[in-house]
């Protein structure tokens, strides 16, 4: 920032430099009026790059549950409770190319009363936390990053958690799409050592006739150095005759058997065919499943499997509470890969 007494200055330097053509010959006043003209366009140029303007917003999620569930089982009584669950987001965008989001959570509360400290003795935490910087076609998210996922949360969900330390990118072109992302969950000399895996995933979306899209995708993880996992899956989503979106995909799956702990590799095949139709403001669907499994866990698998949250989405609703519920009894659904066993 310049002084007062130097922008004098700088403007009686302007002004002398100005007006010393009409004390040395006649200049017509049009001519002036031009310069002077210039001199207010730069003027304003400068003090507009000065400026800092910046777009802040604060959205977030907030939830009350009141819940009453009967397990149907003797030896356990009925399940009747309120929670509370808040989410808040920071979201600062300083240009268009460079914006930051926070994300804090209340977790569920114990003391509905008087505090807000849940069971564990930690009543907010960060959820997400990312830089994002874009240019033309080219998008890159780094931090505690919700990413993305092509499988309706089948492989992995940033709704139940998946957060991971990462660096995610997005690259558009005319037809296509490509995604990509590495995470690196080994945060070096730690007590909690279970969650060390690094994940690389890669999507290439392919939009045909401007209707149908195409998507083959790999995903790959090293789990606690103890072997790998991959997944590769091919999907496709078009519309059909009487306004019939048809949703598919086909997905295999290799894991190593030290994670395991079982006699041989993990291997397996999911398949999903859904119908969907939206009919006068009702929404109706068909969909088929198939997971191939083993009685010792060793047949299909996804990166939930490994991520300790295996037990929070199921694709159909049937297997889980489909929306986030923040209750206590959706802990106890199922994925579509039934941790190896299978499922149809």
């Amino acid at each position: 920032h310049l002084n007062r007494s130097f922008i004098m200055h700088i403007y009686l330097l302007i002004t002398i430099l100005l007006l010393s053509p009409l004390l040395a010959q006649k200049v017509d006043l049009q001519s002036l009026s031009e310069r002077l003209k210039k001199l207010e366009i730069l003027l304003a140029k400068q003090n507009n790059s000065q400026e800092q303007n910046y777009d802040i917003t604060f959205p977030g999620q907030y939830r009350s549950n009141f819940y009453s569930v009967d397990n149907d089982r003797d030896n356990e009584s009925k399940q009747n409770a309120a929670r509370l669950r808040i989410r808040q987001n920071i979201d600062i965008k300083f240009s268009d190319t460079l914006q930051t989001s926070v994300r804090f959570q209340l977790n569920h509360t114990n003391d509905n009363i008087t505090n807000a400290d849940d069971a564990n003795n930690r009543d907010v935490q960060v959820r997400h936390a990312h830089l994002n910087y874009q240019h033309d076609n080219t998008k890159l998210k780094m931090g505690l990053v919700p990413v993305q996922e092509s499988y309706n949360d089948m492989l992995y969900s940033k709704d139940w958690g998946y957060n991971p330390f990462c660096i995610e990118g997005f690259q558009n072109f005319k037809s296509s799409q490509v995604h990509y992302f590495f995470v690196n969950l080994n945060e070096g000399d730690e007590k909690q050592v279970k969650d060390d895996f690094t994940h690389y995933h890669v999507d290439y979306s392919y939009l045909y006739n401007a209707k149908t899209t195409l998507t083959f995708s790999v995903s790959h993880m090293n789990v606690l150095a103890l072997g790998e996992h991959q997944n590769i899956a091919l999907k496709i989503e078009t519309p059909l005759a009487h306004n019939i979106k048809f949703n598919s995909f086909i997905m295999t799956s290799k894991s190593d058997r030290a994670i395991l702990g079982t006699q041989e590799d993990a291997k397996g095949v999911a398949f999903l065919a859904e119908f969907q139709k939206h009919y006068r403001g009702v929404d109706t669907s068909l969909l088929i499943t198939h997971a191939s499994g083993k009685e010792d866990g060793s047949g299909f698998l996804v990166p939930l499997a490994f991520m300790q949250t295996n037990s929070y989405w199921g694709y159909t609703g049937i297997l889980t509470v489909m929306p986030q519920t923040d209750t206590g009894f959706s802990s106890d659904s199922l994925n579509i890969s039934n941790n190896g066993h299978g499922l149809n």
